[in-house]
């Protein structure tokens, strides 16, 4: 069940789903536990603040699309391939998978996904190189991805926020944390 359904199904379609009404209860969980977040318009967004020096990109390349791959692997999960640099890249290419890196002189710093399902968005792939967190990159290259996915027609954009520390980052994005117990 993708994470953002209970944000748009009625309660009859709970009730006929789950065999009860939705309890609607939102959780503020504890720094580290994973976080389900939505921002559900561009009002919500933040203007796009880049540090100095930084220019934030859109792939729009096979070759661009594996850098971007490679660094996300590496900066997120050391190596393990969560994003394949070939495999992957017609998603990027049919616009399934909007992919943005952040530059910093020229260097890549930050990099974010926004994937997009018939307007249903989900931000991915945040990473920036331990050497530069901190200094607002990721917030920037988030922050670009999201209002151009608005522009795009995004309805909603949601996440799954499973490492410790994000909740700030998110949240200064304009993402709210949501939840219907079930």
């Amino acid at each position: 069940m993708p994470i953002w359904f209970n944000l748009q199904a009625s309660d009859d379609l709970h009730r006929l789903m789950y065999g009860k009404a939705r309890e609607k209860v939102l959780l503020d969980p504890p720094d580290g536990e994973e976080l389900y977040m939505a921002v559900t318009s561009p009002e919500q967004i933040p203007a796009v603040r880049k540090p100095n020096g930084a220019e934030i990109r859109r792939v729009c390349n096979a070759e661009a699309f594996a850098e971007g791959a490679l660094l996300v692997n590496d900066w997120m999960t050391d190596g393990y391939q969560d994003i394949h640099p070939q495999n992957h890249y017609p998603a990027c290419a049919s616009g399934k998978i909007r992919c943005y890196v952040c530059y910093k002189d020229e260097h890549p710093v930050s990099v974010c996904s926004i994937m997009d399902n018939g307007g249903i968005c989900s931000l991915e792939f945040v990473a920036t190189h331990v050497d530069n967190r901190r200094q607002g990159f990721a917030s920037a290259v988030c922050t670009f991805a999201m209002k151009e996915a608005f522009t795009d027609g995004a309805e909603i954009i949601t996440l799954r926020a499973v490492n410790p520390g994000t909740r700030e980052l998110y949240t200064s994005l304009g993402f709210k944390i949501y939840n219907y117990a079930i």
